[in-house]
């Protein structure tokens, strides 16, 4: 039987096993698979990662060795120990009482019936996964603590679970959690804390007791939500959503039900909500929705009607549920943010340009005089030819705002009825 060396080609029909093959013993050696003809692979013997077995009742860890289904460890620090880079430690149904430090490249799977009453570290630069049907359940301490800037962890597990502290502590390092239950039974303690470092939760809950949140933080912190997140307890001021294509259902009582920064549907539109016009500050497709939290009549809804960047957006609505909005009297500079239908004050007046905080490039505004009111489209503001115009009451003009000025779009010198 031939034996592998570093740039040995297998001849046709060479069997491999691991008394002719090992990545372990032999560095360096590969196979391509137009190079191995009519070969053929005895059992699992041929491995790139090597497994390392753990059984609470039948595993010992005097005896333990690595790769051997037949002579496993009895505790699961045991095998981290004796594992190298590249090893999936496989665990068996049981109940495992230990606080572990997880090793570098290393994986951990958990099968079914497999409880560890403990914790997992990760202060390691490098790549862990942990993976199965088991679960954590800490009876003194977080479940799972990520501590090493460079880490970068994946968890597969159902359940990370503290009696009396929070599930997760995450103070560095990149955390994906997939489908996992955060569960803390600590007094006002929090499901996860985040302190630093990259966290994305796809799908999962958070369960977290009295005035403990979902997350907190004691800085500013962002979390991407992947898919539907479901939490007992709203998230800490100071953490951020990042959304992709991500959901929170929050469940606590007097919380917003669902908390989510935008709805995105297949054809790109969106439903966004925030303070403060979208108008130069919110990307978006044409046909989406902005709802404002902080806005007046005429100014809490926007539709994007224009455009594909952050402009083209229109204010839409009542002006606090009244018809008009009401110049004052002796006011040059009258705010329109967010208004359509407009009168002046009962006084003559002179106006030189139409202010707001809110106005948008695209808004229309129609104006009816309710005294003889003078535009002076002559300077700056009001664009409308070379010679003012003069309205008495009753008479309408009507203006597009082009981003720099108002522009006459027409003017009428009967009396309007603009509520019909």
């Amino acid at each position: 039987m031939a034996t592998v060396t570093a740039g040995y080609t297998l001849p046709a029909n060479t069997k491999l096993t691991r008394a002719n093959f090992n990545l372990a013993t032999v560095p360096g050696v590969s196979i391509d698979a137009n190079e191995v003809t009519n070969a053929s692979v005895e059992g699992a013997g041929l491995h790139r990662d090597s497994q390392v077995f753990v059984d609470a009742t039948l595993g010992s860890d005097g005896s333990g060795v690595r790769e051997s289904t037949s002579l496993p460890f009895q505790t699961i620090a045991a095998a981290i120990t004796a594992s190298a880079s590249g090893d999936t430690i496989i665990i068996y149904p049981g109940t495992y009482t230990e606080d572990l430090t997880a090793k570098a490249g290393v994986d951990i799977h958990l099968i079914a019936g497999v409880i560890i009453v403990g914790s997992i570290t990760v202060d390691t630069a490098a790549a862990v996964i942990l993976s199965g049907f088991g679960h954590i359940d800490n009876t003194g301490g977080n479940a799972l603590i990520i501590s090493n800037a460079s880490a970068d962890v994946n968890c597969y597990l159902p359940l990370l679970e503290s009696n009396d502290d929070s599930a997760v502590d995450m103070s560095a390092g990149t955390l994906a959690l997939y489908n996992v239950r955060c569960v803390t039974k600590g007094t006002n303690q929090p499901a996860i804390v985040k302190d630093g470092g990259t966290l994305t939760l796809y799908s999962g809950s958070l369960t977290a007791t009295g005035t403990g949140d979902g997350i907190t933080a004691a800085t500013a912190q962002t979390v991407t939500f992947v898919g539907v997140v479901e939490t007992n307890k709203t998230l800490n001021a100071n953490i951020t959503q990042n959304t992709t294509g991500g959901l929170v259902l929050d469940q606590e009582a007097n919380a917003a039900f669902w908390e989510v920064n935008s709805l995105k549907f297949r054809t790109d539109v969106q439903v966004f909500s925030g303070s403060g016009s979208p108008e130069g500050g919110t990307t978006a497709a044409v046909g989406s929705i902005y709802l404002r939290s902080n806005g007046a009549g005429g100014s809490s809804f926007y539709v994007k009607e224009t455009g594909a960047g952050n402009t083209g957006w229109a204010a839409y609505g009542q002006n606090g549920g009244a018809d008009v909005t009401t110049f004052a009297n002796s006011d040059a500079t009258p705010d329109v943010s967010g208004a359509y239908y407009c009168e002046t004050g009962t006084a003559a007046d002179t106006i030189t340009d139409f202010d707001g905080a809110d106005i948008y490039t695209s808004q229309e505004i129609v104006v009816v005089s309710k005294a003889a009111i003078t535009y002076d489209v002559t300077g700056a503001g009001l664009v409308g030819g070379s010679t003012d115009i003069v309205t008495a009451s009753g008479e309408a003009t009507r203006w597009l705002y082009d981003g720099t000025n108002w522009i006459l779009q027409g003017a009428s010198i009967a009396a309007v009825n603009y509520n019909t």
